[in-house]
């Protein structure tokens, strides 16, 4: 493992400006819409990239990346050093990534913003799916809140939308 991470580091370290081009789209959300604009050469619909999402989460975080897509390709044609990343965190058990991401996911949503929201509003209606949160209306301000605080805790600034 410490060979792993010390090779980690030498890509982040020397591929910083990539990774944080990388970040500002994770943050965004724009990465999927990235990603397809580059396979199909258009932006994709509302539906279009929500499914898409799906396709990159399967083939490039959880996939074994050793089977090639049009979505892994642009993946990898715009983001190298990430690719060579994740291929590097995957090289002993693919599976180890996508559960400490799972982990992660779990920690920011259910264990801080899930609880912050639950008790900032006495209790109040909330469901948790990923990396969303299904509340009553009147309460989305305050999830919304909720979310944006527990992942700066983490560094992260995502774009939260409320639908």
């Amino acid at each position: 493992f410490e060979v792993i991470f010390k090779e980690a580091q030498r890509i982040v370290r020397a591929n910083s400006g990539q990774f944080e081009n990388y970040a500002s789209l994770v943050q965004s959300g724009d990465l999927y819409e990235v990603i397809y604009r580059r396979v199909f050469g258009r932006s994709p619909s509302a539906e279009e990239r929500d499914q898409y999402k799906q396709v990159v989460f399967s083939q490039i975080f959880y996939g074994e990346l050793k089977y090639q897509s049009k979505a892994i390709e642009a993946f990898r044609d715009m983001f190298p050093a990430v690719h060579d990343l994740l291929c590097l965190m995957k090289s002993e058990q693919f599976e180890v990534l996508p559960r400490l991401m799972q982990r992660v996911e779990s920690e920011i949503i259910i264990e801080t913003a899930a609880r912050d929201f639950l008790a900032r509003s006495g209790g109040a209606f909330l469901a948790t799916v990923h990396d969303s949160f299904f509340c009553l209306e009147g309460d989305s301000w305050m999830a919304k809140v909720c979310l944006e605080d527990a992942f700066s805790q983490y560094g992260l600034w995502p774009t939260c939308r409320i639908k």
